[in-house]
């Protein structure tokens, strides 16, 4: 998703960029190199994810097999996170490049599919008709506890058009601190 930064901001999911800044050990995007990006390659790229998410989900029976045979934990690749966690990255390839809508929408009238997705992520995501603006899927994210996160680097952003996402302004270049009270704020229960 960070390819997606030279628009000077990008989305992702607060877990998403959590796991993102403690592997950058807190230290703040750097705004001054910039990295070049090549169209074709990006584009390359993200329909070779698109593709790779269509093909396991619609081959879902041979995926979860695959899982099953390889040696990793079958747990942790439960068909339900699975299948979640592939919608999710679909959403985000939708909401940084605008690519992926017509597979969203194909896997999330299937059955097959949204029985293994939680109820409130679809009845959020159905209360819209299959409305895939940024702020139904904002709402869609925090429903099931993994907010929307807007993290602005140095661009403008929708910040003030998503009341469900949570905002994280990089430009400052903010302490791990501050950053930590962006994406936990204490609340009146803490």
């Amino acid at each position: 998703m960070l390819l997606s930064s030279f628009n000077g901001y990008f989305l992702t999911t607060k877990t998403t960029f959590v796991e993102w800044f403690i592997y950058k050990d807190g230290r703040p995007i750097s705004t001054s190199s910039s990295v070049g990006i090549n169209q074709k390659s990006l584009e390359y790229t993200l329909n070779f994810v698109i593709d790779k998410v269509q093909k396991m989900l619609h081959c879902y029976v041979e995926a979860i097999d695959w899982i099953d045979k390889s040696c990793i934990n079958a747990e942790e690749y439960n068909p339900s996170l699975l299948v979640l966690r592939s919608i999710i990255v679909v959403s985000l390839l939708h909401l940084n490049f605008g690519k992926g809508l017509d597979l969203l929408v194909d896997l999330l009238v299937h059955e097959h599919i949204t029985g293994l997705l939680p109820s409130e992520f679809c009845d959020a995501v159905w209360r819209y008709s299959l409305n895939f603006d940024i702020n139904v899927l904002a709402y869609a994210f925090k429903k099931i506890g993994n907010p929307l996160a807007i993290v602005s680097i140095k661009g403008n952003c929708p910040k003030s058009e998503c009341r469900d996402a949570i905002f994280v302004d990089m430009k400052l270049n903010p302490c791990r601190e501050e950053i930590l009270r962006m994406l936990f704020p204490k609340t009146g229960s803490s």
